[in-house]
């Protein structure tokens, strides 16, 4: 019985840093395609349904960040698929997936960062600045 896809290869670096355009058999770069049309759609299905005054300013900012990590990730990654698909021999080559997975997971750990370091300290400055409001005098 054969595998739908042997993942063996994925972990090996020589896989990786081939420059040669990989041949795409229909089903795999179909189900390729599929996953990188999803996280496009994704990105803007989040984006569309991110609206400030319902969720509040903070989920807002969040949700934003996620829709412009899913769809610039999607958007090139679908470019290089074309190169991928169309067999360019530099730009279709598997490393620059590697690049934008590496990419990505950088950009998800700064949003983790965001939402655990920053929104608190914007949430406190926020704070800071109400009580302060209250003993300054306003503008007339």
């Amino acid at each position: 019985m054969r595998n739908f896809m042997d993942l063996r290869p994925l972990f090996t670096l020589s896989f990786w840093l081939n420059v040669h355009a990989p041949f795409l058999t229909n089903r795999e770069g179909f189900v390729f395609f599929l996953i990188l049309a999803a996280v496009v759609i994704a990105g803007v299905i989040i984006s569309l349904s991110a609206n400030k005054r319902k969720l509040g300013r903070y989920v807002y900012l969040t949700r934003r960040k996620i829709s412009n990590l899913l769809l610039s990730v999607g958007i090139v990654s679908l470019v290089f698929f074309f190169f991928m698909f169309e067999r360019v021999r530099f730009f279709g080559a598997r490393f620059w997936f590697l690049f934008i997975f590496i990419g990505a997971v950088v950009w998800v750990a700064f949003i983790f960062r965001f939402v655990k370091k920053e929104i608190p300290a914007l949430k406190l400055r926020d704070e800071q600045r109400k009580q302060q409001g209250r003993y300054l005098s306003s503008k007339k």
